[in-house]
């Protein structure tokens, strides 16, 4: 019989290896969405492990590693704008980029 103590044990087992490899998060089954934002933190391309990332997470994967934004698809104007204040080199990998992004991207290289 499985009880609480086992489900606890998982858990905490799930966030050792979280710790240890953001990138794992691909392979831990059922994960929150806690440990998906703390594994983009740590590593930003732990978004290209994720499916359907809500606004926060790929905010948190550019702002760790601008180049993440590679693996997103359609960021949206605020991703593209953080993206492009922690690296204006990148601004060139950029698939159609929004105005405004274009705009701080000149000003900041």
């Amino acid at each position: 019989m499985i009880d609480k103590k086992h489900f606890a044990n998982a858990r905490k087992e799930k966030w050792r290896l979280l710790f240890n490899d953001p990138m794992s998060i691909g392979v831990i089954g059922n994960a929150s969405r806690a440990m998906k934002l703390f594994a983009v933190s740590k590593n930003g391309y732990a978004i290209s492990c994720i499916e359907d990332p809500d606004e926060e997470m790929k905010i948190a994967a550019v702002k760790q590693k601008p180049m993440a934004i590679n693996y997103i698809l359609n960021p949206s104007e605020q991703v593209q704008m953080t993206a492009v204040q922690g690296d204006p080199g990148i601004l060139h990998l950029i698939r159609n980029p929004y105005p405004s992004v274009l705009m701080i991207g000149m000003l900041l290289k």
